[in-house]
């Protein structure tokens, strides 16, 4: 396949209102969907391409979308959906969360459309809170002290600690600056855990990320956090690939067929052609070990 047209598969899949196309399958039933979460992994990867008239319009809308995904309760923090848009199929709401507050923080702040000083007083003020300051003994052995919960909001039980969300606040963190935060810490250690826990035990993988129900979004978010900078992810991503995949990377056959997320329960699976088209797109073009550079702050 061509790279352009991997590429113009990615932008016209992009929907009216900013998001980029997904679906869902849940309870035998399959739904089109439009969250924040898959577009913020879309605009990651179109973080990598050229600008251009097709590129650039495509991203500012994603970002618009992003920016409405905000929290009106708890201000600096985002929802997987604008709040009051959840789809009639999910039935509740989704408070927010940590992941995608760091994910969209992180790729608003990429883009230049949020400054890096915004972003790390909502890491102080808003996330702080919900890290894990008191580790109970029945948390599983590679969990750290320290390490951020998942949801922002204390009534939500139980609150897992997941590795794909602290790899993405490692990322966040490492990208403003904040390495020197014992969070940081924190989260790199919970991770890198976690792959020497699974290295030992394969089949015990998917008890890591209890969001992300496909081993090989651990890997693209060790691949994201090493481009923010975190570097102490470079031994653990080459372990888990060893551990999981041998000799080939799960990078050689993006499959839209795998989910990228889903309920902690995995009976909701969220799917991605678009994403997985920018993935391809990104690892047929893009020079290796490439690193995200921050551009200039808007506001």
């Amino acid at each position: 396949m061509k790279t352009y047209s991997l590429l113009d598969e990615v932008l016209s899949a992009q929907k009216a209102s900013g998001a980029f196309y997904s679906f869902v399958r849940r309870n035998g039933e399959q739904f089109p969907d439009e969250n924040g979460f898959i577009t913020a992994l879309v605009l990651h990867e179109l973080a990598k391409v050229p600008k251009s008239n097709t590129v650039t319009p495509a991203v500012e809308k994603g970002l618009e979308f992003l920016k409405s995904c905000a929290s009106r309760v708890l201000p600096g923090t985002f929802h997987f959906y604008p709040p009051g848009l959840e789809p009639a199929w999910l039935g509740t709401h989704l408070p927010p969360d940590v992941d995608d507050t760091v994910l969209y923080t992180l790729t608003l702040v990429k883009h230049g459309a949020l400054s890096s000083q915004r972003a790390s007083g909502m890491v102080e003020e808003t996330l702080e809170p919900h890290r894990l300051h008191y580790r109970p003994e029945s948390m599983p052995p590679w969990v750290r002290q320290g390490a951020y919960k998942t949801w922002l909001d204390r009534d939500i039980i139980p609150n897992p600690v997941d590795c794909c969300v602290n790899t993405n606040a490692a990322a966040l963190l490492k990208f403003l600056g904040k390495a020197e935060h014992p969070a940081y810490e924190a989260a790199v250690q919970t991770v890198t855990g976690g792959v020497h826990w699974v290295a030992r035990s394969p089949r015990l993988a998917g008890h890591l990320s209890p969001f992300y129900p496909h081993p090989a979004e651990l890997y693209y978010s060790m691949k994201r956090a090493i481009e923010a900078g975190v570097k102490e992810f470079r031994q653990p991503l080459a372990r888990w690939t060893q551990t999981l995949w041998g000799n080939r990377k799960p990078g050689e056959n993006i499959s839209a067929e795998h989910p990228v997320c889903g309920s902690h329960d995995a009976k909701t699976l969220w799917f991605s052609p678009p994403l997985a088209a920018a993935r391809t797109f990104t690892t047929l073009t893009a020079p290796p070990g490439v690193r995200i550079k921050k551009k200039k702050d808007r506001n």
